[in-house]
């Protein structure tokens, strides 16, 4: 699921809450930032697993967000590979057949 700015990001997520395993945010969220997007998400899905995105992360933001619940931040412009590799350590491993990302 993809949403154009952090307001849509929360509809679809308060539609799909059950439904999603990890949410990747980027801070710079056009409407409503990624903290906020990230707070809000919590409140209705305490347990929610997500990844951070920015091309900058103050070291003190980054600290709060880790606190706060995000699993781990990836810094921009990231390699396809290196969040790929932190998708799966956190989901988990795809199946052998599956080794072969597909974009969609």
């Amino acid at each position: 699921l993809a949403a154009r700015d952090g307001i849509e990001a929360v509809e679809i997520f308060e539609a799909n809450a059950d439904g999603i395993g990890l949410v990747i945010c980027d801070l710079g969220l056009p409407r409503l930032g990624g903290r906020d997007v990230f707070m809000r998400m919590k409140e209705q899905k305490p347990g929610v697993r997500a990844i951070v995105a920015s091309g900058y992360l103050e070291p003190n933001l980054r600290s709060e967000m880790l606190k706060a619940g995000v699993i781990d931040t990836i810094q921009k412009p990231y390699d396809f590979h290196d969040m790929l590799d932190k998708i799966r350590s956190i989901i988990g491993e795809a199946p052998a057949e599956d080794h072969q990302p597909q974009l969609f």
